[in-house]
């Protein structure tokens, strides 16, 4: 937003007055001090008490730092992706949570001719892919709470819509350390998941392998989730997280 590029631009030399905010935006005064409590109500500005001027708000600094560890993650994410796809011969996705669905953040693609659709940006539903299941069944109660009260879509004949199965299928995710997709969401094409922890216990991302019902059988889920698991384990613990969850 053109004011906040102007506003940091100016504020290093210390506060910043409504006039000269309004020359370098090219915005009238009561646009720029209607835009600015709009601002300032998110933190991302803040108004000095004494003098009226104004300067970037906190919140930026925090946004800055969601950023740079939204970068380091997927740094580090990548070589893990890597070595699943390499593995097991499946596609590989890191995924974070965006309200009640999932955002494919990173991909690295199976060496099958037969791939399974997907792509960077891709958004999936939470109850009924591996990836938001396994952020789902580690998440906040009131998440999974909203979750059951939205309803649940029906994706394919084999989405879980039940409120109590979808309460028993999360117990069992927290059980195991891993989430399965069984054609829940793609007809014909089964996912397997494992969440990633920050160094509080919460679950930021999670890393999923994908393929057609033939390229991941069921019989190959244990192994499959046990070696997913072990890398966001191993992940987690990079993010600061010391303890596994029960």
């Amino acid at each position: 937003m053109i004011l906040l590029r102007e506003l940091g631009k100016l504020s290093p030399s210390g506060g910043v007055k409504l006039g000269d905010l309004a020359r370098s935006t090219g915005f009238n005064k009561a646009t720029t001090h209607r835009l600015l409590g709009e601002l300032r109500k998110y933190g991302l500005v803040e108004q000095q008490p004494i003098n009226g001027t104004y300067g970037l708000g906190k919140m930026i600094l925090v946004l800055n730092a969601q950023y740079h560890a939204g970068l380091d993650l997927r740094e580090r994410a990548l070589p893990v992706l890597k070595s699943l796809a390499e593995k097991t011969g499946l596609t590989a996705h890191l995924a974070v949570r965006d309200g009640d669905e999932i955002v494919y953040i990173e991909k690295i693609e199976t060496t099958h001719n037969i791939r399974v659709a997907s792509g960077i940006g891709w958004r999936g539903k939470l109850h009924c892919t591996s990836l938001g299941k396994s952020l789902l069944a580690y998440g906040e109660m009131e998440l999974i709470k909203v979750t059951l009260n939205r309803g649940l879509e029906k994706r394919t004949p084999n989405t879980i819509i039940s409120r109590a199965m979808l309460e028993n299928e999360l117990k069992f995710i927290r059980q195991l350390g891993y989430a399965v997709d069984d054609s829940e969401n793609q007809e014909e094409v089964r996912c397997i998941a494992a969440p990633i922890f920050d160094r509080n216990g919460n679950p930021i991302a999670a890393i999923s392998v994908s393929g057609t019902t033939s390229q991941l059988p069921k019989k190959n889920d244990v192994a499959i989730g046990e070696l997913i698991k072990r890398h966001t384990l191993n992940l987690s613990e990079e993010m600061g997280y010391t303890d596994e969850p029960s």
